[in-house]
């Protein structure tokens, strides 16, 4: 990623935008941003990003409120189902290593 533009275009014609730690992709739908773990993941998540992924559609994955998702979140910090990188970013304990 360290030799591509700041701002330009991907394969498929998606726009990107790099930032800080991370990237932002314009899809047609939609655009997500997110940021690079500790040793280039790309599949690190905070309660932030998950916030502004979710927005309106929050009953879509099956949460009634905002204060609903955050003790979600809060909970499977709590139990170990999160675990937190040395940046800023959470990821999940059962996940495979997501740099390949």
């Amino acid at each position: 990623m360290n030799d591509l533009p700041n701002i330009g275009i991907l394969a498929g014609g998606i726009r990107y935008r790099k930032h800080g730690y991370g990237c932002k992709v314009f899809l047609p739908d939609i655009a997500i941003d997110f940021d690079f773990g500790d040793q280039g993941e790309y599949d690190g998540f905070d309660l932030w990003r998950l916030r502004i992924f979710a927005g309106e559609r929050l009953v879509e994955f099956g949460i009634s409120s905002a204060s609903e998702l955050d003790g979600l979140f809060n909970e499977a910090v709590r139990t170990g189902a999160l675990v937190h990188s040395e940046g800023t970013q959470y990821y999940l304990r059962s996940r495979p290593f997501g740099i390949d």
